[in-house]
């Protein structure tokens, strides 16, 4: 390895020297812990020239055969096709990981809601005896609000972690044979593929942002919280006028069923 070899190097010309565009360098190298390992961060990041083609080589799996000049050249163009398919299929990863299918999350939202309507409303058959006795009513409702809604929040995340799929790795490393060039080339139009299709399905509203539905499950979360939590000032004030279990059940249901309204 010569002298040059050893010099630390800017992540465009550590793109370069390996034949790649800047942003697969880095897409690859992000996905990569070994590549990860030659460079050093800081502004601007620095990469250690040296240990990455070393890296690289083991990735490509390299070996001494003799081959003749067109077949250098053949090898090199499947390399190239090799890289230039594990970069799409990584963006391809990134992108579908910023959405969900918007079918899904409707349907989720309705398990969800059920859910929370059945622990609430039998919270309220189960507390209204209670109330009736308790010379603590503010108390007891809060405390006990705040349970179920633990309760429907625990559940609701057991449910989410059923439906969660798995992510395949991207193969990185190149296999001891490479496929053939048009194996290569169908790989690269089937990432490509899955960008267009995943660009159509967003205008579509087929599929939506995680961050907008997390955010807006964050707001209706908080607020549905509030409204709950709200009803033990709101009725604890008038429990004391409740003659009969019956009618405490009663009013609140209905106390249940304004908030779930507002959903």
């Amino acid at each position: 390895m010569s002298s040059s070899d050893c010099q630390v190097v800017s992540l465009r010309e550590a793109a370069r020297r390996l034949g790649l565009p800047l942003t697969s360098f880095r897409r690859i190298a992000q996905a990569e812990p070994r590549l990860q390992a030659c460079i050093q961060p800081g502004r601007p990041a620095k990469v250690d020239l040296k240990r990455l083609l070393i890296t690289w080589r083991q990735l490509e799996q390299a070996d001494n055969r003799s081959l003749s000049p067109r077949q250098e050249l053949a090898l090199e163009r499947r390399k190239r096709l090799w890289w230039q398919s594990r970069s799409l299929l990584l963006q391809l990863q990134e992108e579908e990981r910023k959405f969900c299918n918007a079918e899904q999350i409707q349907n989720a939202e309705k398990e969800v809601f059920a859910l929370l309507e059945k622990l609430m409303k039998s919270w309220a058959q189960s507390i209204a005896p209670q109330l009736l006795e308790s010379r603590d009513a503010y108390g007891l409702m809060l405390s006990s609000i705040n349970s179920t809604l633990q309760a429907a929040s625990d559940q609701a995340q057991r449910n989410a972690d059923v439906y969660q799929e798995t992510e395949r790795p991207v193969q990185l490393a190149m296999p001891p044979e490479l496929p053939s060039l048009e194996v290569l080339q169908a790989d690269i139009e089937r990432a490509r593929g899955g960008l267009h299709r995943l660009r159509a399905q967003q205008a579509a509203g087929e599929v939506v942002l995680v961050t907008d539905v997390t955010s807006k499950q964050f707001d209706r979360c908080r607020r549905v919280r509030d409204q709950f939590l709200a009803l033990a000032p709101r009725l604890s004030g008038v429990a004391i006028g409740w003659r009969t279990i019956s009618e405490a059940k009663t009013e609140l249901i209905t106390g249940v069923s304004t908030v779930l309204a507002a959903w």
